[in-house]
């Protein structure tokens, strides 16, 4: 080495600030840009409450024809009410629009891995040990164009799924009207005196558990869920167990303008989501357009695994499907 010249550092490393590191990552991505035609698109939303608060958001870039989601967020507080499927679902359908053909994003095990498969997204790949002891997984799903009756459905940034507060109790019990005309040439009931058909709302029965939850499109009503806990086959789906704790889907409606649009499956999904765990669901025998509604909802939530009785000879005769959602 006698001789070698000595060479001085031209450069010297330390922390970057904030101002740098996005200085970075600009240059990085105009080399990208000019060099390989590669540009990302930002795809940003976020959710807030009517004072302002904000209670979610998704952070993705579009490109290559991919959406790649870096964060998707709920605030606990509005956590349950299908705030993080409709925020993923509007990313997945404006980057449809842009001309995304599909989804990836990694996750650690802890973050809601059942959550996206639900929603068709299916792991393709896992890092072991990362944090020790647990994977960080990778998934990805394939967009598709809605079907034809879903074309003009309306987006989901005007659809809200909510539970149903005191003051929302004489619409309630106005759509149970409506629902139960719906059903008046198969459900054997007739009118009051006041020309009503009457239904008791949760809050008027000494039963405890019973909840409803409403469907509302750019802020008008449009539809509504009631659950109790009063199983019919009470754990018929679970071999081994006679009784059976979970949810009953006592009534479940949409305004007739609204059907065909996806929303009677969103609204479902919200529901599950919030309480997750065992399932019942019944319609009667002569409701066929019911039937086939839940059976597709539920094979495909379940991966067909669910269990059909039919009842008869009771206070209630109908179909009954049992399932897990957890």
């Amino acid at each position: 080495m006698d001789g070698a010249p000595t060479v001085t550092p031209a450069f010297s490393i330390q922390a970057a600030r904030l101002e740098e590191a996005q200085e970075i990552c600009a240059r990085l991505q105009r080399f990208n840009r000019e060099t390989g035609g590669l540009s990302f698109e930002p795809l940003w939303l976020c959710a807030r409450d009517p004072a302002g608060a904000l209670l979610g958001g998704v952070v993705a870039d579009l490109y290559l024809g991919w959406l790649a989601v870096e964060a998707l967020w709920v605030d606990e507080a509005a956590r349950g009410q299908g705030l993080g499927q409709a925020l993923l679902a509007q990313a997945e359908a404006q980057a449809l629009t842009l001309g995304a053909q599909a989804v990836v994003l990694d996750r650690f095990a802890w973050q809601a891995q059942r959550f996206y498969e639900r929603r068709g997204y299916r792991v393709f790949a896992h890092l072991e040990d990362f944090p020790a002891g647990q994977p960080r997984l990778f998934l990805h799903k394939r967009l598709q164009s809605p079907p034809p009756s879903q074309a003009h459905s309306e987006p989901e940034a005007a659809i809200q799924i909510s539970p149903a507060l005191p003051a929302d109790g004489p619409a309630l019990r106005q759509m149970l009207e409506l629902y139960q005309h719906d059903l008046s040439d198969i459900w054997d009931q007739d009118l009051d005196q006041q020309g009503c058909f009457g239904y008791a709302l949760p809050g008027e029965t000494a039963e405890r558990g019973r909840r409803a939850y409403l469907l509302r499109v750019k802020g008008r009503y449009a539809g509504f869920a009631l659950l109790s806990h009063r199983l019919k086959v009470a754990g018929a789906g679970r071999s081994g167990q006679a009784e059976q704790k979970g949810c009953w889907m006592e009534q479940f409606f949409i305004l007739k303008k609204y059907r065909h649009q996806g929303l009677g499956q969103q609204l479902a999904r919200a529901v599950f989501a919030a309480h997750p765990g065992y399932w019942e669901l019944g319609q009667m025998l002569n409701n066929r357009a019911a039937q086939a509604f839940w059976r597709a909802l539920i094979g495909e939530l379940t991966r067909g695994r669910y269990v059909e009785h039919e009842l008869r000879g009771g206070a209630w005769e109908g179909f009954v499907q049992c399932f897990d959602y957890s």
